[in-house]
């Protein structure tokens, strides 16, 4: 099956911008290192229960910032 030119295209487009914006980011050194503190952070869960980072300590976690427009 064929994908169509526009959709390949937007596609490629996309792809490049993500690159650019993320080109600065790359061999840059973190001034954090593993180990540091941080500050103890709390958000809302999606059910709306407040959950604070310090509940996870000693255990690795991932936080995953998710903006939709």
């Amino acid at each position: 099956m064929r994908q169509r030119p526009a959709a390949a295209g937007a596609a490629v487009l996309m792809m490049a911008g993500f690159l650019l914006m993320a080109g600065g980011a790359f061999g840059k050194q973190s001034p954090y290192v593993q180990g540091d503190r941080v500050s103890d952070v709390a958000l809302k869960d999606v059910n709306g229960k407040r959950i604070k980072l310090s509940q996870f300590k000693g255990r690795p976690i991932l936080i995953n910032f998710f903006a939709h427009w």
